[in-house]
């Protein structure tokens, strides 16, 4: 059987970006996220003033590398889906340079919202066991 392989597509899809359950940050605080909290991010997450891509977990969010489209939970997991992804962005992303997730939460007067999505290096996130960011896949051919 021969196989082709698909192009990458790790970021014109829904990629998970957080988890409900304990986690504790790098900076050693623990908190425990709810479903109901991960629903006030999907509920306040707002396409004009998407949160930005970036790397790392900068205090100024700069520079943006793409945008957060839209957010969904599927169970206890936060979704991601991105746009006006830079390219260079995207190729780092397929090469394996950024692996790893996190979000910066905010806490507004609506509840909880999505800051930013900072992707790591070499740096580990708090949430454990995300689901990588999909590469080429080998593929039966029909």
């Amino acid at each position: 059987m021969t196989k082709r392989t698909s192009s990458f597509a790790g970021l014109d899809d829904f990629i998970e970006v957080f988890r409900s359950g304990t986690h504790t940050s790098s900076t050693g605080d623990s908190r425990e996220w709810t479903d109901a909290e991960l629903d006030q991010m999907v509920v306040n997450h707002s396409a004009d003033q998407a949160a930005p891509i970036v790397l790392g977990h900068p205090t100024d969010d700069a520079p943006a590398y793409g945008w957060v489209a839209s957010l969904k939970r599927v169970g206890n997991t936060l979704l991601a889906k991105f746009k006006d992804v830079a390219p260079e962005f995207a190729e780092a992303v397929k090469a394996g340079r950024f692996r790893n997730r996190s979000i910066k939460v905010l806490k507004t007067d609506a509840g909880f919202t999505v800051a930013h999505v900072g992707w790591l290096g070499a740096a580990l996130p708090a949430v454990k066991g995300l689901k990588p960011v999909s590469f080429a896949t080998d593929l039966p051919s029909d």
